[in-house]
Protein backbone atom coordinates (compact mmCIF):
# COMPACT_ATOMS: atom_id res chain seq x y z
CA UNK A 1 0.00 0.00 0.00
CA UNK A 2 1.58 3.55 -0.82
CA UNK A 3 0.97 6.03 2.18
CA UNK A 4 -1.91 7.93 1.05
CA UNK A 5 -3.29 4.32 0.75
CA UNK A 6 -2.55 3.60 4.43
CA UNK A 7 -4.43 7.09 5.44
CA UNK A 8 -7.41 6.41 3.70
CA UNK A 9 -7.45 3.04 5.38
CA UNK A 10 -7.56 4.80 8.35
CA UNK A 11 -9.83 7.73 7.41
CA UNK A 12 -12.62 5.26 7.00
CA UNK A 13 -12.11 3.45 10.38
CA UNK A 14 -11.91 7.26 11.85
CA UNK A 15 -15.77 7.97 9.75
CA UNK A 16 -16.89 4.87 11.28
CA UNK A 17 -15.82 5.47 14.54
CA UNK A 18 -16.89 9.45 14.31
CA UNK A 19 -20.17 7.86 13.28
CA UNK A 20 -21.12 5.81 15.78
CA UNK A 21 -20.13 8.28 18.77
CA UNK A 22 -21.42 10.66 17.30
CA UNK A 23 -25.21 9.18 17.27
CA UNK A 24 -25.65 10.24 20.69
CA UNK A 25 -25.79 13.59 20.18
CA UNK A 26 -29.22 14.19 18.74
CA UNK A 27 -30.88 12.84 21.57
CA UNK A 28 -29.68 15.56 24.06
CA UNK A 29 -30.90 18.37 23.11
CA UNK A 30 -32.70 18.57 26.26
CA UNK A 31 -29.96 18.88 28.20
CA UNK A 32 -30.14 22.58 28.90
CA UNK A 33 -33.06 21.35 31.14
CA UNK A 34 -30.35 20.17 33.65
CA UNK A 35 -28.00 22.93 34.16
CA UNK A 36 -25.98 20.65 36.43
CA UNK A 37 -25.02 18.85 33.11
CA UNK A 38 -23.60 22.28 31.57
CA UNK A 39 -20.60 24.35 32.40
CA UNK A 40 -18.72 27.39 31.31
CA UNK A 41 -15.57 27.59 30.39
CA UNK A 42 -13.73 31.20 28.96
CA UNK A 43 -17.36 32.98 29.15
CA UNK A 44 -21.17 32.57 29.24
CA UNK A 45 -21.06 31.68 25.28
CA UNK A 46 -18.48 28.66 25.67
CA UNK A 47 -20.42 26.04 27.19
CA UNK A 48 -19.31 22.33 27.59
CA UNK A 49 -21.80 19.22 28.64
CA UNK A 50 -21.71 16.21 29.92
CA UNK A 51 -21.52 15.06 26.43
CA UNK A 52 -19.03 16.53 25.14
CA UNK A 53 -16.70 15.14 27.96
CA UNK A 54 -17.97 11.29 27.23
CA UNK A 55 -17.77 11.40 23.24
CA UNK A 56 -14.18 13.10 23.90
CA UNK A 57 -13.00 10.08 26.59
CA UNK A 58 -14.08 7.27 24.53
CA UNK A 59 -13.00 8.57 21.04
CA UNK A 60 -9.64 8.99 22.59
CA UNK A 61 -9.90 5.10 24.23
CA UNK A 62 -10.73 4.10 20.08
CA UNK A 63 -8.71 6.61 17.79
CA UNK A 64 -5.41 5.84 19.73
CA UNK A 65 -6.74 1.37 19.61
CA UNK A 66 -6.68 2.58 15.35
CA UNK A 67 -3.19 3.84 16.04
CA UNK A 68 -1.24 2.80 19.28
CA UNK A 69 1.41 5.28 20.42
CA UNK A 70 -0.22 8.23 19.16
CA UNK A 71 -0.98 11.34 20.94
CA UNK A 72 -4.17 12.94 21.24
CA UNK A 73 -5.19 16.93 21.29
CA UNK A 74 -8.31 17.28 22.80
CA UNK A 75 -10.46 20.30 23.09
CA UNK A 76 -12.08 19.27 26.63
CA UNK A 77 -9.30 17.66 27.94
CA UNK A 78 -6.04 18.92 26.86
CA UNK A 79 -2.52 16.97 25.50
CA UNK A 80 -2.52 13.72 26.20
CA UNK A 81 1.08 11.51 25.14
CA UNK A 82 3.96 12.00 22.92
CA UNK A 83 4.20 10.82 19.59
CA UNK A 84 4.73 12.32 15.63
CA UNK A 85 0.90 11.41 14.98
CA UNK A 86 -1.48 13.23 16.97
CA UNK A 87 -5.58 13.07 16.63
CA UNK A 88 -7.12 16.64 17.58
CA UNK A 89 -10.23 15.97 18.77
CA UNK A 90 -13.73 18.60 18.91
CA UNK A 91 -16.15 16.34 20.37
CA UNK A 92 -19.13 18.58 19.76
CA UNK A 93 -18.68 22.07 17.61
CA UNK A 94 -21.61 23.69 18.43
CA UNK A 95 -22.44 22.73 22.04
CA UNK A 96 -24.38 25.86 22.36
CA UNK A 97 -26.82 25.07 19.72
CA UNK A 98 -26.99 21.45 20.99
CA UNK A 99 -28.16 23.02 24.41
CA UNK A 100 -30.91 24.75 22.92
CA UNK A 101 -32.11 21.73 20.77
CA UNK A 102 -30.69 24.14 17.62
CA UNK A 103 -29.94 20.83 14.75
CA UNK A 104 -26.43 22.02 13.98
CA UNK A 105 -23.18 20.99 15.14
CA UNK A 106 -20.41 18.60 14.30
CA UNK A 107 -18.05 16.29 16.08
CA UNK A 108 -14.95 16.55 14.21
CA UNK A 109 -11.07 14.81 14.22
CA UNK A 110 -8.35 14.93 12.24
CA UNK A 111 -5.13 12.98 12.14
CA UNK A 112 -1.85 15.12 11.98
CA UNK A 113 1.76 14.20 10.90
CA UNK A 114 3.38 16.54 13.33
CA UNK A 115 1.27 19.78 12.80
CA UNK A 116 0.40 18.73 9.12
CA UNK A 117 -3.41 17.09 8.80
CA UNK A 118 -3.22 13.91 6.79
CA UNK A 119 -6.92 13.22 7.38
CA UNK A 120 -10.34 15.45 8.01
CA UNK A 121 -13.08 13.87 9.17
CA UNK A 122 -16.48 15.98 10.25
CA UNK A 123 -19.84 14.49 10.75
CA UNK A 124 -23.25 16.29 11.66
CA UNK A 125 -25.37 14.12 13.54
CA UNK A 126 -28.44 15.91 13.11
CA UNK A 127 -28.31 15.35 9.48
CA UNK A 128 -25.92 12.26 8.78
CA UNK A 129 -24.15 13.74 6.60
CA UNK A 130 -20.07 12.44 6.85
CA UNK A 131 -17.46 14.79 5.08
CA UNK A 132 -13.46 13.61 4.75
CA UNK A 133 -10.49 13.81 3.57
CA UNK A 134 -7.15 12.41 3.37
CA UNK A 135 -3.71 14.72 2.14
CA UNK A 136 -3.56 14.78 -1.29
CA UNK A 137 -6.27 12.04 -2.63
CA UNK A 138 -9.12 14.70 -2.02
CA UNK A 139 -12.42 15.48 -0.36
CA UNK A 140 -15.78 13.12 -0.16
CA UNK A 141 -18.49 12.87 1.59
CA UNK A 142 -21.37 10.42 2.60
CA UNK A 143 -25.15 10.39 3.28
CA UNK A 144 -25.49 7.93 5.66
CA UNK A 145 -24.07 5.19 7.92
CA UNK A 146 -22.72 2.16 5.96
CA UNK A 147 -23.10 4.08 2.52
CA UNK A 148 -19.45 2.87 1.31
CA UNK A 149 -20.19 5.63 -2.01
CA UNK A 150 -17.10 8.09 -1.80
CA UNK A 151 -18.71 11.39 -3.58
CA UNK A 152 -16.39 14.25 -4.19
CA UNK A 153 -16.99 17.74 -3.31
CA UNK A 154 -15.93 20.80 -4.27
CA UNK A 155 -15.94 24.60 -3.89
CA UNK A 156 -18.35 26.80 -5.84
CA UNK A 157 -16.78 28.51 -8.95
CA UNK A 158 -17.88 31.79 -8.00
CA UNK A 159 -15.84 34.86 -8.75
CA UNK A 160 -17.43 37.87 -7.70
CA UNK A 161 -17.87 39.14 -3.89
CA UNK A 162 -21.40 40.25 -4.78
CA UNK A 163 -22.63 37.40 -5.59
CA UNK A 164 -21.61 35.10 -2.64
CA UNK A 165 -22.78 33.80 -0.08
CA UNK A 166 -20.56 34.27 3.32
CA UNK A 167 -20.38 32.74 6.98
CA UNK A 168 -18.89 34.30 9.75
CA UNK A 169 -18.46 33.46 13.57
CA UNK A 170 -18.48 35.50 16.62
CA UNK A 171 -15.41 34.86 19.51
CA UNK A 172 -16.11 34.19 23.02
CA UNK A 173 -14.19 37.00 23.94
CA UNK A 174 -17.07 39.50 23.91
CA UNK A 175 -14.75 42.55 24.15
CA UNK A 176 -14.04 41.76 20.48
CA UNK A 177 -17.44 41.80 18.90
CA UNK A 178 -17.23 45.44 18.24
CA UNK A 179 -14.00 44.37 15.93
CA UNK A 180 -15.92 41.39 14.11
CA UNK A 181 -19.34 42.80 13.38
CA UNK A 182 -17.29 45.51 11.70
CA UNK A 183 -15.78 43.13 9.97
CA UNK A 184 -19.43 41.68 8.98
CA UNK A 185 -21.10 44.97 8.79
CA UNK A 186 -17.90 45.66 5.34
CA UNK A 187 -19.09 42.18 4.31
CA UNK A 188 -22.06 42.34 4.28
CA UNK A 189 -22.59 45.46 2.29
CA UNK A 190 -20.42 43.71 -0.19
CA UNK A 191 -21.50 40.13 -0.80
CA UNK A 192 -25.26 39.07 -1.76
CA UNK A 193 -25.80 37.70 1.99
CA UNK A 194 -24.36 36.82 5.30
CA UNK A 195 -24.99 33.82 7.99
CA UNK A 196 -23.93 32.34 11.15
CA UNK A 197 -24.79 29.04 12.30
CA UNK A 198 -22.78 28.38 15.16
CA UNK A 199 -20.23 25.66 14.29
CA UNK A 200 -16.79 26.71 12.51
CA UNK A 201 -16.34 22.95 11.64
CA UNK A 202 -19.69 23.14 9.78
CA UNK A 203 -18.79 26.63 8.21
CA UNK A 204 -15.79 25.81 6.52
CA UNK A 205 -17.45 22.03 5.25
CA UNK A 206 -19.58 24.61 3.89
CA UNK A 207 -17.51 26.30 2.05
CA UNK A 208 -15.34 22.85 0.92
CA UNK A 209 -19.09 21.79 -0.46
CA UNK A 210 -19.87 25.10 -2.08
CA UNK A 211 -23.00 26.12 0.38
CA UNK A 212 -21.04 29.16 1.04
CA UNK A 213 -18.07 30.55 -0.88
CA UNK A 214 -16.31 32.16 2.35
CA UNK A 215 -15.97 32.22 6.19
CA UNK A 216 -14.26 34.36 8.48
CA UNK A 217 -13.82 33.87 11.83
CA UNK A 218 -11.58 35.04 14.79
CA UNK A 219 -9.96 32.80 17.91
CA UNK A 220 -10.58 29.77 16.58
CA UNK A 221 -8.53 26.56 18.29
CA UNK A 222 -7.05 23.67 15.85
CA UNK A 223 -9.84 21.63 16.77
CA UNK A 224 -11.73 23.96 14.89
CA UNK A 225 -9.74 24.22 12.18
CA UNK A 226 -7.66 21.04 11.09
CA UNK A 227 -10.29 18.40 9.84
CA UNK A 228 -12.74 21.03 8.27
CA UNK A 229 -9.36 23.06 7.21
CA UNK A 230 -8.25 19.69 4.92
CA UNK A 231 -11.36 18.91 3.25
CA UNK A 232 -11.60 22.37 2.39
CA UNK A 233 -8.32 22.31 0.69
CA UNK A 234 -9.05 19.00 -0.60
CA UNK A 235 -11.94 20.50 -2.28
CA UNK A 236 -10.10 22.96 -3.96
CA UNK A 237 -10.40 25.47 -1.57
CA UNK A 238 -8.26 28.01 0.10
CA UNK A 239 -7.32 28.70 4.27
CA UNK A 240 -5.31 31.02 5.23
CA UNK A 241 -5.21 33.78 8.98
CA UNK A 242 -6.88 37.16 7.85
CA UNK A 243 -3.92 38.55 6.50
CA UNK A 244 -3.08 35.92 3.88
CA UNK A 245 -0.38 33.93 5.60
CA UNK A 246 -0.79 30.19 6.08
CA UNK A 247 -2.35 28.90 9.55
CA UNK A 248 -0.08 28.17 12.05
CA UNK A 249 -1.36 25.70 15.30
CA UNK A 250 1.98 24.62 16.75
CA UNK A 251 0.17 25.03 20.35
CA UNK A 252 -3.13 24.28 20.94
CA UNK A 253 -3.31 27.81 23.27
CA UNK A 254 -2.97 29.52 19.46
CA UNK A 255 -5.83 31.53 18.45
CA UNK A 256 -6.68 31.71 15.25
CA UNK A 257 -7.91 34.19 13.00
CA UNK A 258 -8.93 31.98 9.72
CA UNK A 259 -10.40 32.88 6.47
CA UNK A 260 -11.88 30.26 4.18
CA UNK A 261 -12.58 31.00 0.37
CA UNK A 262 -13.45 29.20 -2.62
CA UNK A 263 -10.20 30.72 -3.57
CA UNK A 264 -11.80 33.02 -6.40
CA UNK A 265 -13.01 35.48 -4.07
CA UNK A 266 -10.04 34.93 -1.22
CA UNK A 267 -8.38 38.69 -2.08
CA UNK A 268 -11.67 40.01 -2.34
CA UNK A 269 -12.48 39.07 0.81
CA UNK A 270 -8.95 39.95 2.21
CA UNK A 271 -9.43 43.15 1.36
CA UNK A 272 -12.51 44.48 3.39
CA UNK A 273 -11.02 42.25 6.28
CA UNK A 274 -7.95 45.05 6.44
CA UNK A 275 -10.19 47.97 6.29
Amino acid sequence: MTRSEDFFAICEEVVRTVESEASRVPDYSTCHRNPRQVQTKTSIGDVITQLDRTIETSLIERLTDILPGSQVIGEESGKHGEGLLNWVIDPIDGSTNVLHGMPHAAVSVALCEGAIPRVGVVHNPFTGESYYAVAGAGAFSRTRQGDASHKPVEVSPNTQLEQSLLGFGLPYDRSKAPRIFSVAERAFARCQDLRRRGSAALDLVSVATGELDGYFELDLRVWDVAAAGLILQEAGGALSSWDGAALQWDSPERKLDVLATNGAIHNAMRGFLRE
